[in-house]
């Protein structure tokens, strides 16, 4: 069974598009235009494709413009997480919750960056 080729984004990449937003955040593009539609992404271009700034994505997720890259690899989910944490997906989704684990709501599901949970485990991984 063929499963499909998500478009990687590029290192320093100015302009993402929605199916290469769709593999960082590991959900579909449905979700992403969803996230356009109610707001919660700004588009930079609507032609011939709709794509988003670094800067649109970096106040998405929460982090410094200045140091965002895009194309840092696809964020990590909640079970992805645990299994590095050696904790619970509740206990991961919680710590999101409570601030204690920095992440990024996408639609209902949650998503982390790498750095953020290696500084997590490393203050202890409280919840």
């Amino acid at each position: 069974m063929n499963t499909p080729v998500t478009p990687s984004i590029p290192s320093g990449a100015d302009l993402v598009t929605i199916a290469q937003l769709a593999g960082r955040y590991r959900t579909s593009p449905r979700t992403i235009r969803r996230l356009e539609k109610d707001g919660h992404l700004i588009a930079a271009r609507r032609r011939p494709d709709v794509a988003f700034s670094k800067d649109a994505l970096a106040a998405f997720e929460g982090v410094d413009p200045a140091t965002f890259d895009p194309g840092d690899g696809p964020l990590l989910t909640p079970r992805e997480v645990s299994a590095r944490a050696a904790h619970s997906e509740s206990r991961v989704k919680n710590a999101a919750r409570r601030g204690r684990l920095a992440g990024v709501r996408v639609g209902r599901q949650w998503r982390f960056r790498e750095a953020d949970v290696r500084a997590w485990i490393a203050t202890g991984a409280r919840t």
